[in-house]
């Protein structure tokens, strides 16, 4: 059964509104139900291997070392980044916030958190 909601995938793809016009016809279908095999078979699948929220330093040279964040900003998305001198040390502090359990609107449930400083 489909994951995104009705409007969310017609949105996306308009083609499937006239095949879907009623929701409880849509909220049956298998992803090969509204795509076809043809579609399913032509489409590409990607892969990734590396889903955690990192800071990427530049060393000027257009080389990148990565810096996965505290394991307390892992448990959830970071949606905004704000970057500042918070204890005025000279040094580059991140401030973290929005950290929300869903990038979809329709799947979205907020934790009780402030935000993080790094």
């Amino acid at each position: 059964m489909p994951v995104f909601l009705k409007r969310e995938i017609t949105d996306q793809f308009p083609g499937l509104k006239k095949e879907n016009l009623k929701h409880s016809d849509y909220a049956t279908k298998t992803i090969q139900d509204l795509f076809g095999k043809e579609v399913i078979e032509k489409s590409k699948q990607k892969t990734f291997n590396y889903c955690k929220s990192i800071v990427a330093v530049n060393d000027g040279q257009g080389h990148f070392t990565v810096q996965p964040l505290p394991y307390m900003v892992q448990l959830s998305s970071v949606n905004a980044i704000a970057v500042t001198d918070l204890n005025e040390d000279n040094k580059a502090d991140l401030v973290l916030g929005a950290i929300c359990l869903s990038s979809r609107r329709s799947l979205a449930g907020w934790m009780g958190v402030t935000g993080m400083c790094c």
